[in-house]
């Protein structure tokens, strides 16, 4: 099985290092995409020194679709088949890796499946005999995307910057007949972002809240209504667990974000941009 990969990089620390060390054996090409404003000697080093890992960095910050897009070009470029889309705060553990690629090259039939991926919230995995099931939600990181198909759909749709890229290809890719899989039983590990602790105001339980920045959230707004206007008819259960899913960062990040008064404004801005059809980055000045 010919596979490529890609990580895609925003201000990387030296613990990027341990997650890359934990696939790279099991691809034959990794592409290290910076998308941070300054060039990293210390990945451009790490790179060098290693037979089957390129690192670019152009000082620019084209997001999530946009550089998955550029890798994947490259990866058909190097007549590869597949490519492996990881995030920077996830990595596999060696068995799970390996069993991982050993389904999908034991796959039949392969060429109908658009991407493969696996679960990443461990409260979730799924022990049972049946080692796969259909889903149309699967996230960027540890899916491994067919690039033929991905040549006939033209990509990833670049309009969407980040956020919901992942969710929109899986949407597109079963509308024109193809399917994604995951994998029952096989765990992607993440580390923790940007989780922290808080206080619930009902409760008065201390618990794990996801908070983002207001322009994150201009992003996840925007995205969101560009998935429900397009793919709502088709996909109206899964539109609805974004939409839940949605709202729950939304008040999350306006009672206990630091930045609520910004968080508003860029959530009101996002839609504001749907409405217009404001696409692709959004350039604050």
């Amino acid at each position: 099985m010919k596979i490529a990969g890609v990580v895609i990089l925003y201000n990387a620390d030296e613990n990027i290092f341990l997650r890359i060390n934990s696939y790279k054996d099991r691809i034959h090409k990794l592409y290290l995409i910076d998308n941070s404003d300054q060039h990293s000697d210390l990945l451009s080093n790490y790179a060098s020194n290693q037979k089957n890992i390129e690192y670019s960095h152009d000082g620019l910050n084209k997001g999530i679709s946009v550089r998955l897009n550029e890798a994947a070009k490259k990866a058909i470029e190097e007549e590869f088949l597949w490519l492996l889309t990881m995030d920077q705060d996830s990595y596999f553990d060696s068995t799970s890796l390996n069993h991982y690629l050993n389904l999908i090259q034991n796959f039949i039939p392969q060429e109908e499946i658009a991407v493969f991926g696996v679960e990443y919230d461990e409260r979730k995995v799924v022990r049972e005999e049946k080692n796969f099931s259909f889903t149309s939600l699967l996230i960027t990181s540890g899916s491994v995307v067919n690039l033929k198909v991905w040549d006939k759909l033209k990509g990833f749709n670049e309009k969407l910057f980040i956020d919901h890229v992942d969710h929109e290809y899986c949407f597109r890719v079963i509308a024109n007949g193809y399917k994604t899989i995951k994998f029952n039983g096989i765990l992607l590990k993440h580390t923790i972002g940007n989780n922290s602790l808080h206080r619930s105001f009902k409760s008065l339980k201390t618990t794990l809240r996801s908070l983002h920045s207001p322009i994150r959230l201009y992003y996840m707004i925007r995205n969101f209504f560009y998935l429900k206007k397009h793919y709502e008819e088709q996909f109206p259960g899964e539109i609805k667990i974004l939409k839940k899913n949605l709202l729950i960062e939304i008040k999350n990040n306006l009672l206990y974000n630091k930045q609520r008064v910004l968080v508003l404004k860029y959530i009101i801005i996002g839609f504001i941009h749907f409405k217009k059809g404001k696409m692709g980055y959004y350039n604050i000045i």
